[in-house]
């Protein structure tokens, strides 16, 4: 029997299906679990403390370089989302100088294709 998920795509996000409610599709599962990790601050699930990015954080700290970042997310990833060992997940990380602060960007590559973006600003 296939996973199933509840659909948590944003309904701005041009790829939104209205009607779905559930998902079983293994592409859809492995980017809602990658949001899920990106999305959260470590310390906020209850029983595991190491899940999540503090990706605000973590992005602006003074040693951090995207190589450094690629590296954690993808060991984020790996450890917490069983689906990324069947895919080929990536990573590239960008920072773009902001007139108040910079702006880290964050690609997820899932084999060529990009899945989704976030950036932080």
């Amino acid at each position: 029997m296939p996973a199933r998920e509840i659909y948590m795509r944003d309904p701005e996000d041009p790829n939104y299906k209205e009607s779905l409610l559930e998902i079983t599709d293994e592409i859809e599962l492995l980017i809602t679990q990658i949001k899920m990790i990106l999305l959260t601050d470590q310390g906020d699930i209850l029983g595991a403390p190491d899940f999540g990015m503090s990706l605000e954080q973590l992005l602006f700290t003074f040693d951090a370089n995207a190589f450094t970042i690629e590296n954690k997310l993808r060991d984020q990833v790996f450890k917490f989302s069983p689906l990324s060992m069947r895919y080929d997940v990536r990573f590239e990380v960008k920072f773009f100088k902001g007139t108040t602060q910079d702006i880290g960007l964050i690609d997820v590559l899932i084999g060529e294709t990009r899945a989704f973006g976030v950036s932080i600003l």
